[in-house]
């Protein structure tokens, strides 16, 4: 199995953007139509439709799908009808003039897009998907908040110990960066060791590439791309961004 997907409860269960999602699109009422690039296994797109959402979900990988497909199966019915899973790359993907209300790529989706030129395409197709009035969500790390804490801390990064719950086995999460400032790519080199109390620990990897922006050059393509109103925001409870947030979540509207 691929490792990104073996363990990515344990690196990305948590759904604390549940809120902020639910509240986004809620403003679209019941029923809205919602895109989200990058379904993962289901953690978000699964509690939307519960909450009476419609959820396009797409992913470029097929065993994610797999995990999502079996999260959905248990679901009552009216959830399953609820979401269009789709395994694709959304860069790629048709998506019909005029038909979403809101819009959204949580934890760095958007910028797993590595060449500037594809981001661009991907701002304008969505805008053009939107319904009048509709909204995009893009939540990444905020580079001069997030370069600030990494490079204080050079080489491998321990970032935590804990139980996993898929395994009930102690895991280690360690990362080391490799930064390439003036192409804005950074290389995420993931390392995660499980501790069985019966026999020697066992190691995996996997890499992340992702191109980042900072907030004034994602305004500005936003702009290019035909938003009229573009703001950022810090954190979850949409407090203003500020230079040393470690997360920029930024909202366009058309």
């Amino acid at each position: 199995m691929d490792v990104h997907v073996q363990f990515y409860d344990f690196i990305a269960r948590h759904t604390d953007e549940l809120p902020l999602l639910t509240k986004l699109a809620g403003g679209f009422g019941e029923g809205a139509q919602l895109f989200e690039g990058g379904a993962g296994n289901g953690r978000l797109a699964i509690p939307l439709a519960h909450k009476g959402f419609n959820v396009h979900s797409v992913d470029i990988n097929p065993e994610m799908i797999n995990e999502f497909q079996k999260r959905l199966h248990p679901e009552p019915e009216q959830v399953q009808t609820r979401i269009k899973l789709e395994q694709a790359d959304f860069t790629e993907i048709e998506l019909p003039d005029d038909s979403y209300d809101f819009v959204y790529f949580s934890s760095n989706t958007f910028i797993i897009i590595k060449d500037e030129n594809k981001q661009q395409m991907m701002l304008e197709k969505i805008y053009k998907a939107l319904k009048k009035s509709g909204m995009l969500y893009i939540e990444t790390f905020n580079p001069s908040g997030f370069f600030e804490q990494i490079f204080s801390q050079r080489g491998l990064q321990h970032l935590y110990t804990k139980v996993n719950p898929a395994t009930n086995l102690e895991t280690a999460h360690f990362v080391s960066y490799l930064h390439n400032p003036l192409e804005q790519i950074l290389i995420a080199y993931n390392f995660l060791e499980e501790f069985p109390s019966d026999q020697p620990s066992r190691r995996y990897s996997f890499r992340e590439i992702v191109r980042y922006m900072n907030f004034p050059e994602l305004r500005y393509r936003l702009k290019n791309a035909g938003f009229s109103s573009v703001e950022a925001y810090g954190d979850y409870e949409m407090n203003p961004l500020e230079i040393l947030n470690l997360k920029m979540i930024t909202l366009a509207k058309k």
